[in-house]
């Protein structure tokens, strides 16, 4: 869905950065997008959802060198991981699919809030389905892990309490 989407923006002209963990698979989708959509405005940044620093780095560059930004989507994820931990210690589907975009969008906050009709888009799936409810007593499962229910419901209801306000 996020190639899609990167396609459909540039086929409108926008100035897109593609933000991608693996980088070869980021710069064969920056090509080819650029290929379909005569768009030389399609970049590549790598981006590792899983790491903070990696988030910050990222950020920090697209503050740099981005005087605007219009939209921010939110889209990568994983979902139904073995247990696994991000290199900060967090549960896997937590860190990927709500905390690597939570810090994403308030360190991009700022800039966004100055470009006038500025949109977040957070990617989730239809958490009514599943009925979500988050254990905020083992909210980084620490005492037990399901690896459906943590790669998908909790982290959408956290998704949809964070979009609220912005």
């Amino acid at each position: 869905m996020g190639k899609e989407t990167a396609l459909e923006l540039a086929k409108r002209g926008a100035r897109v950065i593609l933000a991608c963990r693996n980088t070869e698979a980021g710069e064969a989708a920056r090509q080819e997008i650029s290929r379909l959509t005569g768009n030389d405005q399609v970049l590549f940044r790598p981006l590792d959802l899983a790491s903070f620093s990696s988030i910050r780095e990222f950020a920090a560059s697209v503050l740099r060198e981005e005087s605007r930004i219009d939209l921010l989507v939110n889209n990568a994820g994983v979902f139904m991981m073995p247990l696994r931990r991000s290199q900060d210690g967090v549960e896997m589907h937590l860190a990927v699919n709500y905390l690597g975009h939570f810090l994403l969008t308030r360190l991009l906050l700022d800039r966004l809030k100055e470009t006038p009709s500025a949109r977040v888009v957070n990617v989730a799936a239809d958490v009514s389905s599943w009925l979500a409810n988050i254990d905020f007593e083992d909210i980084n499962s620490e005492r037990s892990y399901n690896r459906v229910k943590g790669g998908g419901p909790e982290q959408d209801l956290c998704h949809t309490g964070h979009q609220t306000p912005l």
